[in-house]
């Protein structure tokens, strides 16, 4: 789709400073009218910047809160995804490691983007579209050493540091440094970049022109943008990602990595990156349709204290056994113990909540309370989480 009310950059448009040189020569032998014409010209001629922000509601939609767009602009291609952190069991899945792993030697098998997302099709993480991450060595088919960190489901893939995309497993993206051998446990996925480009929506300078990959997130949190352009400097990624919407970005692999693909129902399509080839890694979104499924531990909670004093406070565990996202709330029928926090989100992460006691006021016996988990679209809801004190004189 186009942009309206936006001007295209001229094919084979001259730079600049060959234009002030082409100014300066026709000063010799042209009217003065003219050479004032070109002169008030050159602002429009050389506005080759996207102006404004991108209106999303025009995008086709390829599935909920999953929206994609093209823009032409001049000789360039720019594809773009959009995609909404908040969709009910919407995720994101990588390339997982080869087998014979080997961390910093061999680290994941290379396909190309657009097998990475037919391939999953026989998987749980169907991939309804994706782009490629990671630069690797060396540069061939086969197993290869990812440059920069990478991670999924806790597990760590590539250890070394850098400029990362993450996404926890609460669902949040974000974009981050990450230092080598950094805790994956708390991820869901995480892939490196070559270097920020976009950083709180200041512009990073750089020219280069080559096929580039980027991912971008907003200033909310919320979206997530994967970029792919078929002819850019690191300066027009960061422009064209802060038209997009995006507030902070990264630089992915580029150059005959640089490939977008996408799941039609039937086949995986190349939407760019025609002559893309194999690469370390790929990232993507898939439908965890499975429903979630309330979970907890210990099943039971006992406690004892001396008259006249609170007893030691406890925790348990809350999880999402299941797919999709678990929103879950808890409530105690007695006024002599407390949880925090009562409420809460999981995704598959566990969620420790505290259990306190105000047990000084009571005389002494024994008391019995029960403490509800509750979880209204889940599986195996509500739960009972009995608790047992014993007050000693």
């Amino acid at each position: 789709m186009g942009l309206s009310g936006q001007r295209p950059k001229a094919k084979g448009q001259l730079t600049l400073l060959n234009q002030l040189v082409a100014i300066r020569k026709y000063q010799m032998d042209c009217p003065c009218w003219i050479v004032m014409m070109i002169v008030a010209l050159l602002p429009s001629v050389l506005d080759d910047k996207p102006a404004g922000t991108f209106d999303w509601q025009g995008a086709t939609v390829l599935g909920p809160g999953v929206r994609y767009a093209r823009v032409s602009w001049g000789t360039n291609q720019i594809d773009v995804v959009r995609i909404d952190a908040q969709t009910n069991g919407l995720r994101f899945y990588t390339t997982e490691r080869c087998p014979g792993y080997v961390a910093g030697l061999y680290e994941t098998q290379t396909r190309k983007t657009t097998e990475f997302v037919a391939d999953s099709q026989n998987t749980g993480h169907k991939v309804l579209v994706a782009i490629n991450a990671n630069e690797f060595t060396p540069v061939e088919v086969g197993r290869v050493n990812l440059q920069g960190y990478a991670a999924w489901e806790g597990t760590s893939i590539s250890a070394d540091g850098g400029p990362a995309f993450m996404v926890g497993k609460d669902g949040a993206p974000r974009i981050a440094r990450l230092a080598a051998g950094a805790d994956p446990s708390p991820m869901q996925v995480a892939v490196s970049g070559q270097q920020d480009v976009l950083k709180k929506g200041i512009l990073a300078k750089g020219i280069k022109p080559n096929r580039r990959t980027g991912i971008g997130i907003s200033q909310d949190g919320r979206y997530t943008y994967f970029i792919t352009l078929s002819h850019a400097g690191i300066a027009e990624v960061a422009e064209w990602l802060r038209h997009f919407e995006a507030f902070d970005g990264i630089l992915m692999d580029g150059g005959r990595s640089t490939g977008m693909a996408r799941w039609d129902g039937i086949s995986s399509l190349a939407v760019s990156g025609s002559l893309q080839r194999a690469v370390g890694n790929s990232i993507g979104v898939y439908y965890n349709t499975h429903p979630a499924e309330l979970a907890h531990d210990p099943v039971t909670l006992d406690s004892t204290c001396a008259q006249g004093q609170d007893a030691a406070g406890q925790r348990f565990e809350v999880w999402n056994a299941g797919g999709s996202t678990l929103s879950y709330s808890i409530t105690a029928d007695a006024g002599w113990l407390s949880i925090h926090p009562a409420s809460g989100n999981s995704i598959e992460e566990r969620d420790t909540v505290q259990v306190v006691y105000h047990t000084a006021a009571l005389d002494a016996g024994t008391y019995h309370a029960t403490i509800t988990l509750t979880a209204p679209e889940a599986a195996r809801s509500p739960q009972m989480l009995p608790v047992t004190l014993s007050v000693s004189r």
